[in-house]
């Protein structure tokens, strides 16, 4: 059975590069033909920044060829969606903002499925709104997409928040899973052996000064080197690595010592790899995805914002996470989203070969 899968794979951005594979390797594990629907969302971007960011994107389509086998041709447009749509058992929408018509602009309604024949199966995993609510100044097609989303037949969504906007916004109801990354316990296939170190690794998503100042603090008085990923800025007392490859980006979080970052994928490697971390941000109202994730492991108290203190920010943030608690809830919810995922695609008794990461999933 073939499913088609239609997400942010061909973002230069190492969280939704990584999301797309563990969704595409989840959908492999399950016994399916996966294959990637190959929409390319057009960035008007000068050609200075299409010079600086050359190497970062020829090191993310390095990673694209090795690991994304099956892809479909090329579309640019919904209208090639919809004109030649890809010949599929199953649609499936992955996961990241792919309900964030802030993000996906004129693509939205590709993300909600609006291509193919009825007859084909339409399903999400790990969708996303992006918010805690609906947002209508950005996107007026609140009717047309509740028509969408009532052809699927299975919800499945990343966020508490998107389940409830669902349910109130459209009359719909849905499952929370958990993000695809999620699915399994470490990558080795993509980062090879990890040697520890003892910096301190930030992970930026919205460069602010600030947040860099304190990761410097962090830095001093706790007697750690600094080290930026993923990011342009060269920065005073911070060492920065960039472009980094998607295999080394998972490798300094899952070899830092200490982990301090906004980012929603920053935060699912940290605890996939046990380290200790801190979420700094400016807004805790923009970051309901993170919220959600730490809501579910239990550890709401590492959330701050620029009105919390250094010190406090500090002591939270060398006091050890207990991850025999987490990755008891963790394994608990890999295995109920995988069971749920597995149902979705075809509703029939769980496969005794599905696997997570070479663990054998009891559903």
């Amino acid at each position: 059975m073939k499913v088609s899968i239609i997400t942010y794979h061909d973002e230069d951005n190492y969280g939704a590069t990584l999301q797309a594979y563990a969704t595409y390797r989840a959908v492999k594990e399950l016994g399916y033909t996966p294959e990637i629907i190959n929409l390319h969302m057009a960035h008007h971007e000068s050609l200075f920044t299409k010079i600086i960011f050359s190497l970062k994107r020829y090191r993310f389509n390095r990673f694209r060829e090795k690991f994304f086998i099956n892809e479909t041709r090329l579309y640019k447009s919904l209208e090639e969606l919809q004109q030649n749509p890809p010949k599929s058992d199953v649609y499936l929408v992955g996961s990241d903002q792919t309900w964030n018509p802030v993000i996906s602009k004129e693509y939205a309604l590709a993300y909600f499925l609006d291509f193919g024949g009825e007859e084909v199966k339409r399903i999400s995993y790990a969708s996303s709104f992006g918010t805690s609510t609906w947002n209508n100044s950005a996107f007026a097609k609140k009717e047309h997409v509740k028509r969408l989303l009532s052809r699927f037949s299975t919800r499945l969504i990343r966020e508490d928040k998107g389940v409830e906007i669902c349910k109130n916004e459209f009359g719909l109801d849905a499952t929370q899973v958990v993000d695809p990354v999620l699915l399994f316990p470490s990558y080795p296939e993509i980062t090879g052996s990890i040697k520890q170190s003892d910096d301190i690794v930030v992970y930026k998503i919205v460069n602010d000064a600030e947040f860099y100042r304190r990761a410097v603090t962090l830095g001093k008085n706790l007697s750690c080197g600094v080290r930026s990923i993923g990011s342009l800025r060269q920065l005073k007392n911070i060492k920065t690595a960039y472009p980094e490859r998607i295999e080394k980006w998972i490798a300094n979080i899952a070899s830092a010592k200490y982990v301090f970052t906004d980012s929603f994928h920053g935060t699912v490697l940290s605890l996939l790899y046990h380290r200790q971390f801190v979420i700094y941000a400016g807004d805790k109202s923009k970051l309901s995805r993170i919220t959600s994730l730490l809501k579910l492991v239990g550890l709401e108290n590492r959330l701050f914002t620029n009105e919390d203190s250094i010190e406090e920010i500090q002591r939270v943030l060398t006091t050890p996470i207990d991850y025999s608690k987490i990755d008891r809830i963790l394994n608990m919810q890999r295995a109920n989203s995988i069971d749920f995922l597995r149902k979705a695609l075809n509703g029939y008794k769980p496969m005794d070969n599905a696997t997570t990461g070479g663990q054998k999933v009891s559903c």
